[in-house]
């Protein structure tokens, strides 16, 4: 699974994942490719794609798709 890291300013310690603004659920892509797509359209200071999501994380994600 791909993720997206946002920094808003210069600071290395101020980032967040890109997340669904109604539940908070971290967006989460299973090929890179279409996370590449979002990543490119983005305007912010700084931003990445991480593969390695923390384990609640990825918990939320999977129980948000399997709803849909």
């Amino acid at each position: 699974m791909f993720a997206i890291k946002i920094w808003l300013t210069k600071n290395e310690n101020d980032w967040f994942y890109l997340r669904d603004p109604k539940d908070q659920v971290i967006h989460a892509w299973g090929r890179k490719e279409k996370a590449e797509i979002v990543l490119k359209s983005l305007t912010c200071f700084k931003a990445e794609l991480v593969e390695n999501l923390p384990a609640y994380g990825l918990l939320r994600v999977n129980k948000k798709k399997q709803k849909q």
